[in-house]
């Protein structure tokens, strides 16, 4: 279950996993390094640099060098949304309020995408803060990418 954004380099022989940013500015950061190559067959990005030199150029992510440091990046991603959603659930309860109130006005033909739109947020809004609130091992992957997307709409990502 791919919850964070990740992508793979191999330098020094090894493949390693990079995250902790939005793909597409990884995606930039890796980019900008003089003489990387994409290996298709693949799927990453080879990097002329030693481990130390590819750190240093990729400082602002996370270099995760096997499965278990990325499941552990995704637990803590995942720990960190729930209590963002948590910690401000009275904020969310709110923003809730608001979007109901701006679909009521809105009449049964007028506007109706904008409508619909406003009543998916306050929907991921409701459902955020209820995957908030269950045992991680028991959320599913669309629950937490629910909640990311909450998160999103409140400003916090």
């Amino acid at each position: 279950m791919a919850i964070i954004n990740t992508l793979q380099i191999e330098t020094d022989g090894q493949v390693y996993t990079v995250t902790g940013g939005d793909f597409y500015d990884m995606l930039a950061e890796v980019k900008a390094i003089p003489g990387r190559r994409w290996d298709g067959d693949r799927n990453l990005w080879k990097l002329p640099l030693t481990l130390a030199e590819a750190k240093d150029a990729l400082s602002e992510y996370q270099i995760l060098s096997d499965e278990d440091e990325v499941i552990g990046a995704e637990i803590a991603e995942i720990a960190k949304l729930q209590q963002w959603i948590l910690e401000d659930e009275e904020k969310v309860l709110a923003e809730v309020q608001s979007l109901d109130a701006k679909v009521k006005s809105y009449s049964f033909r007028s506007k109706s995408s904008i409508k619909a739109s406003l009543a998916t947020e306050a929907a991921c809004l409701r459902h955020a803060i209820a995957s908030a609130k269950m045992p991680m091992e028991k959320l599913t992957e669309i629950q937490i990418k629910g909640m990311k997307a909450a998160c999103r709409l409140m400003g916090w990502i």
